[in-house]
């Protein structure tokens, strides 16, 4: 008995921050959409763990706790305390690591849509021989999409029509000049090719990691894009 008591104390703390820390590191991967079945292996040995080892440490060992001797041996709330600073030292690296993963994650997100979106505007184009205007809800007349404003929509209607229904938005911009950017100029604005036509941008503002995507860039006449945000295109209508 007393051999089972001392292992259970040396191990049982042990035990139960390592079982947290894969639960908590699986589950914060899981949120980041990053996720295999090394992922979920990983939460499933943490649930798992904390189960059997939470059983057998609060549980199992009261019940084999029969002397006043056992009964000293129970965990202290100073035990319990040192417990939970590791669990927590244990999440917060985890935390640190994980975030530029998750800020690289939403970042290729944002590319992503942009190739969609580029897809649906030559799509609209085929079909209506015109880029659709925007509606010039953001800074300086760009339509902009991000958590308060809906991206190429007016009057809860997309612009692109059943094309693209439902535009994608940048979900954790905000405000006039931040998230998805779309902007149609007129031919010869910015001293472009005034033969080619009207052209629009496309543009990424405050991506999040430190490598985000870029884009191809656009320039014409006597501006460059590039400085309008992260990801840039554009392309002429002829």
């Amino acid at each position: 008995m007393k051999y089972k008591a001392s292992l259970y104390k040396k191990f049982g703390y042990l035990g139960l921050a390592t079982f947290t820390f894969l639960l908590v590191d699986s589950l914060i991967y899981i949120k980041a959409g990053i996720s295999d079945w090394r992922i979920y292996t990983r939460l499933i040995i943490g649930i798992g763990g904390l189960l059997i080892d939470g059983y057998l440490v609060f549980f199992y060992r009261q019940k084999q706790s029969n002397t006043a001797e056992d009964k000293r041996r129970s965990f202290t709330l100073i035990e319990l305390l040192v417990v939970l600073a590791i669990i927590g030292t244990l999440s917060t690296t985890v935390v640190v690591s994980v975030t530029p993963m998750r800020q690289a994650a939403r970042d290729l997100e944002r590319a992503v849509d942009m190739e969609k979106v580029k897809l649906a505007l030559e799509t609209y184009y085929d079909m209506n021989e015109q880029y659709p205007t925007g509606d010039g809800d953001g800074a300086d007349g760009w339509d902009v999409g991000n958590q308060n404003l809906p991206f190429l929509t007016q009057n809860n209607v997309s612009e692109l029509g059943n094309v693209m229904p439902d535009p994608p938005r940048d979900s954790t911009a905000s405000g006039n000049d931040s998230g998805y950017k779309y902007k149609l100029y007129n031919a010869g604005e910015n001293g472009c090719d005034i033969n080619k036509g009207r052209y629009y941008v496309l543009v990424v503002k405050q991506m999040e990691s430190k490598n985000p995507p870029t884009g191809p860039g656009w320039k014409c006449g006597y501006k460059d894009w590039g400085n309008e945000g992260d990801w840039v295109y554009g392309k002429y209508e002829h």
